[in-house]
């Protein structure tokens, strides 16, 4: 049940932290980039943000999996991941970097529906509509 908590405190911990993030957010500031890997993405899965767009699904979830390798702490980072992978398409203006975004934000998305045990009907709308681009 700890663990639970815990878990549940650092998303609700991250979605704050991306909500502040995100309403300071201006079209191509390097500063603002820079404080988003500080801020959000580092503290909550231990590398920058193109460390992850970079990566295949399935070095993702080796990384993932040698990195945390308790289960429910794993599929929290990796919602974690697939959130900040899903702002990044609805804030991306090329096409085919917002699509590229997209299709590896839904293989994480369909990756923890699979995994996890709970449903969430939040997950799901996300991956309706990341199926759209």
């Amino acid at each position: 049940m700890l663990k639970e908590d815990y878990l549940m405190r650092l998303f609700q911990l991250f979605t704050e932290c991306l909500a502040k993030w995100l309403s300071k957010r201006k079209d191509d500031d390097f500063e603002l980039i820079v404080s988003f890997n500080n801020e959000v993405v580092e503290p909550y899965l231990g590398k920058d943000i193109e460390f992850f767009e970079k990566k295949e699904l399935d070095e993702l979830l080796v990384y993932f999996q040698e990195t945390y390798p308790n289960e429910q702490e794993r599929l929290s980072r990796l919602e974690i991941l697939a959130e900040l992978l899903y702002q990044s398409v609805m804030l991306e203006n090329d096409p085919a970097r917002r699509k590229c975004l997209s299709d590896k934000a839904l293989k994480v998305f369909q990756h923890i529906d699979k995994t996890d045990k709970t449903f969430s009907f939040s997950r799901q709308d996300r991956m309706a509509e990341l199926r759209q681009f």
